[in-house]
């Protein structure tokens, strides 16, 4: 299971690493101010309000560099609202459905056949992974 990250705005907010990663996707991988395209990396979300539970419209894809040569303009709340008003009505519905699902925690299985393991390591030439140690 990834950790939680923290979004950008909001204290103790938090969306995963996977909700990021989708709400990114949904907005076809586009910075929502200056509408370019990036690699997931260059882009941020952030989270603007005070409120605990995060919706829609609390959550805008930025590039860093929009970001940082917004975020201490007056009226920044302002300007991130109207970015997130002109989303549209496909992409506010997809990033609902995100941020709505609650994901399964991953939990490993508590039995498994040594047997069968080891077998399979042995069909796949697996086995420097039991020579080493590993």
């Amino acid at each position: 299971m990834e950790p939680p990250a923290r979004t950008h705005g909001g204290v103790g907010r938090v969306l995963s690493d996977i909700q990021q990663k989708h709400i990114m996707r949904a907005c076809a991988n586009r910075c929502e101010c200056c509408k370019r395209e990036y690699p997931r990396y260059i882009l941020e979300v952030h989270a603007i309000g005070e409120s605990s539970r995060i919706n829609e419209r609390q959550v805008v894809v930025m590039c860093a560099q929009c970001w940082h040569s917004t975020k201490n303009l007056p009226g920044h709340s302002a300007l991130l609202r109207s970015i997130i008003a002109e989303r549209p009505p496909e992409i506010r519905a997809k990033i609902q459905r995100i941020l709505v699902k609650k994901s399964a925690p991953y939990m490993p299985e508590t039995e498994f056949d040594l047997a069968e393991v080891f077998a399979e390591a042995y069909d796949n030439n697996g086995m420097d992974l039991f020579l080493n140690g590993m």
